[in-house]
């Protein structure tokens, strides 16, 4: 059998040298359909639009500037988380925080129970007959009767000093310090936290001093002042 006969197409051959050749169908066309065109955009356009009110509500949450505020008590230095809230309640709060604070620095107490003997002011000092300034106030007390912190703060100096014999110095903050002198024994020791009314000596002879008695000196921002203003009725423990 000879193959002289022009093909016209794949689909009109049958036999080629002997083998059959099978051709397929022509790929039928797809075309969309306009339900499903409809929905595709539509589902496009509401994307775009989520995505535009998205950015919206980013910038307004931007604007809004909320964010939390972390308070911190000394001198336990707990932390208390709180809610959301605008900026300018967290203002008051701090506030109010930092007033709390600052009347918990400063001195506002009586050391020790007993009688004001001496106050502050130019004075003939007792051992040297020569004047001077009386840096604070005297307290006259039994021996080792208990001293106490005025305020909240933190232990500077704990030990012997010239003239002050054994000696306690708290900072408060604030520029507030304190000074408990004359002491017999000293019972915090430097670095330590201590508050209101905290037991941090006991009464005593030691230093310069022609008696048992304790000195008591307020300082704010480095220079001595007059403790009275300080000195409120309220009595520390007996014992």
């Amino acid at each position: 059998m000879t193959c002289n006969a022009k093909l016209t197409s794949l689909a009109t051959a049958a036999m080629i040298f002997g083998a059959l050749i099978l051709t397929p169908p022509a790929a039928a066309v797809v075309h969309p359909q306009p339900a499903i065109t409809k929905k595709l955009a539509a589902e496009k356009r509401a994307e775009k639009r989520a995505w535009r009110f998205g950015k919206r509500l980013q910038t307004l949450s931007q604007q809004k500037k909320t964010f939390t505020q972390i308070k911190k008590k000394a001198p336990s230095a707990k932390l208390v988380l709180v809610e959301k809230v605008p900026v300018r309640l967290v203002r008051i709060q701090n506030l109010i925080i930092q007033g709390q604070m600052m009347m918990r620095a400063v001195p506002a107490s009586l050391p020790v129970r007993g009688r004001i003997s001496s106050v502050f002011g130019p004075r003939r000092h007792p051992r040297s007959q020569d004047f001077r300034l009386h840096a604070g106030v005297d307290i006259v007390a039994r021996f080792g009767s208990p001293v106490v912190a005025t305020a909240d703060g933190r232990v500077v100096f704990s030990g012997e000093r010239q003239g002050y014999g054994k000696v306690v110095v708290l900072d408060h903050g604030f520029g507030y310090q304190t000074v408990y002198a004359h002491n017999s024994q000293l019972s915090v020791p430097v670095g330590a936290r201590v508050a209101r009314g905290q037991v941090i000596a006991r009464v005593g002879k030691s230093g310069h001093t022609t008696g048992t008695h304790l000195h008591y000196e307020v300082r704010k921002n480095g220079e001595p002042i007059d403790p009275k203003p300080y000195l409120k009725k309220q009595m520390p423990p007996s014992s």
